[in-house]
Order: structure tokens, then sequence, then C-alpha cells
């Protein structure tokens, strides 16, 4: 029996036996099975210039044009896949101890299989017999506990959600939290690690974060926070200090809703015993910005939403300074489906607020309206940028990626299933053309949809 298969049966004895241990053990369910097609599959290869999990230092090696052009083969992909997460939640009769267990299924594509046909050694998929040996991930493993000489204080230790501002880390992490509610302010103090090791070299890197909040009611909801990130040298070839420094804003005036997110990135990078790529220095400085608004009118059952995204970008990767915009990890929540977060969100073309280390500067407008207490439909514009000219063969570019046209639309079938539907054309800009072998891509449409299971 393989390890999976004992974890489930455990949880699930666990569940069965938890009235007579004086625990209360819920299962939570988010079960997703997406659908897309898109008449371009080479734009989710865009996704390397802007992946989360790659510390930005411009190292000249930018890939050469991607997209395929208008005299090149036929692109287009048709896929379905099924992304499962199943959380089992143990909770004491007096709420002061939790634990939690996370598992996923992740985005596996119907009758795809990974591996060597020679070797047998396949590792995932959905294939006819399901004998693909999908792999079951550990999404969350984690204990939570009030502090006994102080209840309004709990800690949380393990593989745990990050739950920092959504613009610099909102995934999940293995640390330890101290988090505190007093009143309208709350805070947290974290630590996290993540370590790789890469043949004879280590990749170790610790996250210090704080967090403070403050929600009193009738007044906005104000956020401040602080992260400090180091990375010792190691597969990066480079010792690496980030910090940012931010804070976020949400409120209501009547029927409109704002809110606004802005971050400050400084740091250093050391090579040390080298020269930083690209470069004929062993050292640089840090310094970059983030900047997103957005507003929502409500009227009866539509919504009006208008938003800004601005992340910068790095001019001259030669002059000393970082001047682009890093995450830890984050996606993008704004509803553009060729670019950014569509129902399908592993196989869109960024999962960072910025391509290469050029930034972005996007303009949105969406309009969303209730049929009925079931029945959703909304439209949306995307004007995508880079802060910076982009490059591409080495050379700049230009900043126009395209604009974006979105239709969607979502009904509840029953209590817990949902089905939704998001549709985008990206008429390419000059950026954009760039990126083809002839400098004239294709425009692109996308669609993605979802049937959705919750409980």
């Amino acid at each position: 029996m393989s390890k999976a298969r004992i974890i489930v049966a455990t949880l699930l004895a666990l569940a069965v036996a938890a009235p007579a241990m004086a625990f209360d053990v819920q299962i939570q369910g988010d079960f997703n099975n997406r659908f897309g097609y898109t008449t371009q599959s080479d734009v989710t290869s865009l996704n390397s210039l802007s992946n989360e999990a790659t510390i930005y230092v411009n190292s000249g090696g930018f890939p050469t044009a991607t997209l395929t052009d208008e005299n090149g083969d036929n692109d287009d992909e048709f896929f379905a896949e099924a992304k499962y997460r199943l959380h089992f939640i143990g909770t004491d009769d007096e709420k002061k101890v939790k634990g939690v267990i996370g598992l996923e299924l992740g985005a596996s594509k119907y009758g795809q299989r990974d591996g060597s046909a020679s070797t047998g050694a396949f590792n995932k998929g959905f294939v006819f017999g399901g004998d693909g040996r999908d792999t079951i991930e550990l999404q969350y493993a984690y204990t939570e506990f009030e502090l006994p000489f102080d209840p309004a204080t709990r800690m949380t230790l393990g593989l745990q959600p990050v739950g920092l501002n959504k613009w610099v880390w909102s995934d999940n992490a293995a640390g330890v939290k101290l988090a505190s509610k007093r009143g309208d302010l709350g805070y947290s103090l974290n630590w996290f690690r993540n370590e790789y090791t890469y043949g004879t070299q280590e990749d170790t890197r610790d996250v210090y974060a704080v967090d403070v909040k403050y929600t009193a009611k009738d007044l906005p909801k104000l956020n401040l926070f602080a992260l400090y990130s180091h990375n010792d040298a190691g597969q990066l070839a480079f010792d690496d200090e980030e910090i940012w420094l931010g804070a976020a804003i949400d409120g209501q005036a009547g029927a409109f809703f704002y809110g606004a997110t802005a971050v400050y990135l400084t740091g250093e990078v050391d090579a040390e015993n080298g020269l930083l790529p690209n470069s004929t220095r062993n050292d640089a400085d840090r310094s970059a910005y983030f900047f997103n608004a957005e507003g929502v009118f409500k009227a009866g059952q539509a919504r009006y939403t208008l938003g800004w995204m601005y992340a910068s970008g790095d001019d001259d990767p030669t002059d000393g300074d970082i001047e682009n915009y890093d995450v830890i990890d984050v996606y993008v929540p704004v509803g553009s489906v060729v670019i950014f977060d569509s129902f399908a969100d592993d196989n869109t073309a960024a999962t960072s607020p910025y391509i290469q280390d050029k930034g972005y500067n996007m303009v949105y407008v969406k309009a969303d309206f209730d049929l009925n207490d079931k029945t959703t439909v909304g439209a949306g514009y995307f004007w995508h940028n880079t802060a910076e000219d982009l490059v591409v063969n080495g050379l700049e570019t230009d900043k126009d990626l395209g604009h974006e046209i979105v239709l969607a639309a979502a009904h509840k079938i029953t209590k817990n299933l949902t089905a939704g539907i998001k549709a985008g054309y990206l008429i390419g800009g000059d950026a954009w053309d760039a990126l083809a072998a002839n400098d004239d891509s294709d425009d692109v449409f996308v669609t993605d949809a979802s049937l959705r299971l919750k409980f």
C-alpha cells in the first residue's frame, strides 16, 4: 500500500473515532475539474519569464522568440485536468488546539502520464486503467494552539497558509507563526524556511515577517507589513537579501468599495567571489516598488470595477541598481484569462505581477451582473504593458503586450457545486509581436471552464 493511501486511511479512521476522543474532526474538500482551449499553447511557456520561484537578477539570458507566428504551425490545444484538495481538521472541545492535514492532487491532465517509457518510471497522470501513479502532495501539516498564559495569542507550527499580503506572498510554507488579536488591533510574527539541495550545493532561504492589522468597525481596514528574506549563496551563486515594506487599505463609502496596496522593495545582492550576471560588479542594491489600486461600485445587482497594477522594472541591468519588483510566491487576482489567473491557473502565461525583470503596468475595467441568486455574468477589459521595454533576442522591443477582452459566467448548480466559464481574447501589441520569430505573432483566444465541488 502506498504512503498516500496509508495517510488517507489513517485520517478517515481518526474521523470515525473522533467522538470518542472529545475532538471535532471536519473534512473539507475542493474538487475542481477544469477544461481549457487555446489557439496559442506557446503562451504558457512565458511562465518561465515570471515564475515566482526565480529570484530575478538579470543574466541577459532571456529566451529568444517563443510564440508561434502567423506563418507557423497551428498551435491550438484542448485539455482537461483535475485539481483536488482534501483537508482534515481536528479541533478540541474548548477550541484551544487545532491540527490540520491538507492533501492535494494537483493539476493532473486527463490522459497525461509523465516519465520514461523505457524504464516505466511514470510519476503522474490520469491514463486508461488509472495506473498513472499520480502523486498526492502534502499541502498543509500544522498544529495551532492557544498560549496557556495568553488566550488572545495563538501559535502555529508546521506547513501552513502564510497569510501575508497577497502581492508579496500568498501561498503556504513551513515555519512558525505567533498571532494575536486584541480588540481592533491584530498582529503576527512569522518565520518560514525553504531549503533546496542541488548536487553539492545547498540553497537556504529564511523569511521573517511582521504583519499588523487594524480593523475597527466603520473605519477603513489598515494593514502594515514588513518581510525580510535572505538566501545563502548556493544554486543562485550569490547571496540575496530582500526587504519588503508595505501598507494596504480597504474600505467602504456607501455603495463604493475601495482598496490599495503599496510596497517598497530594498536589499542587496552579493556575488562574493565573482561577478553578478550580466554585470561588471560583484554586488548591487535593490530598489523597487509595487502599487495596486481598485475601486468597486455596487448598483443593485451590478458591480463595476476599475483597477491599476504597477510593478517597477529594471531599465539597465548593468548599472549596479536592481530596480525590478520581485515576490516570494503570489498569484494575480484580477480576472485576466490569457495572461494571468484563469480557472486553469497552472496554464496561464504569468503567475507573478511581472515579466522578465521589466515589471508590469496594467489598467483594467470589469462589470459583473447577478442575473439571479445562482447565476452571474461579467465582462472585462485589460491593457497589458511591461513597465520597461521587453527584451527579446537580446534586444529591447516595446512595452505594449496588448489589449485583452474577457467574458465570464458562473452558475451554482447546487449548494456545493458551481460551473463557470471564462473566455479571453488578446489583441497583441508591439511587445507581443516581438515574441514571435518574424515579429508578427497571432492574437490569442483562450477559454477555460470549471466544474467545482466544495464542501
